[in-house]
């Protein structure tokens, strides 16, 4: 090309990126509000809809059916909403957040306006300043939410949960569903009318989740001791049989046609060691006092990389969904809705499957939780760096 005719084109190019308001130093911040405005509102936006989903999931699933019994009044479910809402805010933030950014530069991109902004000089890492910035301020939120909020509100749940046992224990069990909330035991039914269950199984499990108890009664009463923490449960008809040495008096499988079964609810408590409703200060405490054993020790490193390593994901999920975002180029709130599913179910599943190993020797889950961080960052670094060579 001739050089006159390259400066002309040059100039050009400058005048119009200049028309566009867009080349100078002070009309830069402008494009960083702009693209940080969107990406600010559909993240609030996203997150609002996220949780609400969420908290609505949880009614449906726990507290509807005991509402409609009558065990669970509205002033709990609306003490249960404010509880989970705060909780679910671990997972609701990075995926908003995940949704706007692709949302976002994805119009940018169908709209052109990404080509505008290379056109006046801004390369594609300046562009995307606002998205870091964003990410960092709702990774410190998503820190916080993890090490303070969310234990507590898993705390509150959890006493919630063992007052209302305690005052109705008909409360804690759902037709066709198993009862696990206490570490000892497992308990089904297969229909409740009132304080009367039907079709009970009850099976003891040890330490190693191995069964030493199994209980089968036609019709079971309940009774509720608050003073004691506790309920008895009065069996009919019941077929009581020890395994592997269960503890009962006989040995041999019983067929009684009543019997007293008391089931201490302190387990339900926040008293019992549950890391998850633990504070950092509280976990370090722990493993500073020297009484946990090897297999907690490494539950505790577990839930502390664990939420150290969930605080990371918006800047971990901005790096991915903008490469992503610009090479869909679509308008339509569908695509980037169905790709932010699409990876914050993959990023997720890597957690869960390292939460199953946190137990585990051998398996280093406090290294596992770290794993779908740097698989999506080195997924991410690759993208973006293609997409700021073309």
């Amino acid at each position: 090309m001739l050089p006159g005719i390259e400066k002309l084109l040059l100039e050009g190019i400058s005048s119009v990126a200049r028309a566009r308001g867009f080349a100078e130093e002070g009309d830069v911040r402008i494009v960083d509000r702009y693209i940080g405005t969107q990406i600010l509102i559909s993240t609030l936006f996203a997150v609002g809809v996220l949780s609400f989903v969420i908290v609505l999931g949880n009614l449906f699933q726990e507290l509807f059916p005991r509402m409609a019994e009558g065990t669970v009044s509205v002033g709990d479910a609306f003490q249960f909403i404010g509880l989970v809402l705060p909780y679910s805010l671990i997972f609701t933030i990075p995926w908003g957040f995940l949704t706007a950014v692709l949302l976002v530069f994805g119009r940018l991109s169908a709209d052109k306006e990404l080509i505008s902004f290379r056109m006046a000089g801004m390369s594609l890492p300046r562009i995307c300043l606002p998205v870091l910035v964003l990410g960092l301020v709702f990774s410190g939120i998503c820190f916080w939410v993890n090490v303070s909020i969310g234990p507590r509100s898993e705390q509150a749940i959890s006493f919630l949960i063992f007052r209302a046992a305690t005052e109705k224990p008909e409360s804690l069990f759902v037709e066709d569903r198993v009862f696990s909330e206490l570490d000892d035991k497992r308990i089904y039914i297969g229909r409740r009318e009132g304080r009367t269950l039907y079709d009970f199984h009850l099976v003891e499990v040890d330490e190693l989740r191995r069964a030493t108890l199994y209980v089968q009664a036609e019709k079971v009463t309940l009774n509720s001791l608050p003073s004691e923490s506790a309920m008895e449960m009065r069996l009919e008809n019941a077929y009581i049989e020890a395994i592997e040495g269960g503890d009962f008096r006989e040995k041999a499988p019983l067929r009684v046609r009543e019997h007293f079964y008391r089931v201490d609810l302190s387990g339900l408590k926040s008293s019992r060691f549950k890391t998850g409703q633990l504070d950092n200060a509280a976990l370090r405490e722990a493993l500073r006092s020297g009484d946990l054993d090897q297999g907690q020790r490494q539950e505790v490193f577990s839930e502390l990389s664990l939420r150290y390593s969930l605080s990371l994901a918006c800047m971990t999920f901005g790096l991915v969904a903008i490469p992503l975002g610009i090479r869909t180029q679509r308008r339509e709130t569908s695509t980037g809705f169905v790709l932010s599913v699409v990876i914050a179910v993959v990023y997720f599943l890597f957690i869960v499957f390292a939460k199953t190993k946190r137990a585990e020797e051998g398996w280093l889950p406090h290294g596992l939780v770290w794993l779908p961080n740097a698989l999506f960052l080195g997924l991410g670094i690759w993208l973006f760096l293609r997409v700021a060579r073309r």
